[in-house]
């Protein structure tokens, strides 16, 4: 996402919270490899979509850049009595 690259994922662990299938990336079921090659080949087909993808996944890779998220951590730990 960082890269402003399409993404397949699975989702499981925290790529749930980030990848919204079809709005910032495509999800595919875990082991599912025909599922993976028909989203990569989707992807080929449909230049658009990747471009679409790729933008969407960036703006998302933004929202956790260390100058947006150090501030709002230093805030947490100071509600927490830590720095």
């Amino acid at each position: 996402m960082a890269h402003a690259r399409p993404v397949v994922a699975t989702p499981c662990a925290g790529t749930r919270d980030l990848v919204a299938e079809g709005d910032n990336g495509l999800l595919v079921p875990p082991g599912d490899e025909a599922a993976l090659a028909a989203s990569l080949v989707r992807l080929a087909a449909d230049p658009a979509l990747a471009a679409r993808l790729a933008s969407a996944g960036r703006a998302t890779a933004e929202r956790f850049e260390w100058a947006r998220v150090e501030p709002r951590l230093e805030a947490a730990l100071a509600r927490w009595g830590r720095t």
